[in-house]
């Protein structure tokens, strides 16, 4: 066996916000003014006047840790939005590796990682989304990196899980980006689902050339209105009217937006 040596003390957690959300309210060409509008906490009755906040909630069921975050929201137990200073920040968060003096090719490395805000103050629950790399030494200076994408899991609490097979022998590094915190989430989800956001409007071709509204969602829509072209063990959400002379299709032509 090809054993990796002395192996928590090669591993480094380098995590980056490459999307913060204030960048992205300022920067969006969604709707101006998108800072203001998510700038108050939603109030108890604008959650009750307002059932549909997020939109349809078919893809939801895919998606547990975000639907678990929303539902929070809802349910009043999650106050969004909160300010800046409370977003996960990538410099207070940090990672804890499994520490063992030798690893062998075939075991699985595992790391934890703890979201906490610009005070230190850990986040009590989850939806940020972390994408992690386990990334080889050999492949430093190199345009094409050597590695392999690891595995995160949100336990809905701050905390998330990351895990990777180790397959190749050698140092390597462990890599951890945070895309977007929770809060950044829930505002790309209100302005492409939601009702209260501008929305994306996808139009798919059907092969009967049927034009028919798309999207990850359909409020309004009863199942028997919907043609479903979810795949979850891809990750894979989507959902189409159903066409004016049923059954459904098995797939669509193309797909633009309006």
């Amino acid at each position: 066996h090809c054993k990796w040596k002395q192996l928590a003390k090669i591993f480094y957690f380098a995590i980056t916000c490459c999307a913060v959300v204030v960048y992205y309210f300022y920067n969006s060409n969604l709707k101006p003014l998108l800072y203001e509008r998510y700038s108050k906490p939603l109030s108890k009755l604008e959650l009750q006047s307002n059932k549909d906040l997020f939109g349809s909630k078919e893809w939801r069921q895919y998606y547990s840790e975000i639907n678990e975050l929303l539902s929070g929201i809802e349910n009043g137990q999650v106050q969004w939005p909160v300010p800046v200073t409370n977003l996960t920040s990538p410099l207070a968060s940090h990672v804890v590796v499994q520490t063992r003096l030798e690893y062998v090719v075939g075991e699985k490395l595992v790391a934890k990682v703890v979201a906490k805000d610009s005070f230190g103050n850990r986040k009590k629950y989850g939806g940020d989304y972390f994408y992690a790399r386990l990334l080889s030494d050999r492949s430093q200076g190199s345009e094409v990196m050597e590695g392999i994408t690891c595995d995160v899991v949100d336990h809905g609490d701050g905390s998330y899980t990351i895990s990777a097979p180790l397959l190749f022998p050698g140092q390597s590094a462990l890599h951890v980006d945070l895309v977007h915190p929770s809060d950044a989430v829930v505002a790309l989800i209100l302005e492409t689902t939601g009702s209260s956001g501008s929305g994306i409007n996808f139009i798919s071709t059907y092969p009967s050339k049927e034009n028919v509204k798309c999207n990850v969602g359909l409020p309004g829509l009863s199942p028997s209105q919907v043609c479903n072209f979810s795949q979850p063990r891809k990750g894979f959400v989507w959902f189409c009217a159903a066409p004016q002379s049923p059954p459904c299709p098995s797939y669509v032509l193309y797909t633009h937006t309006e």
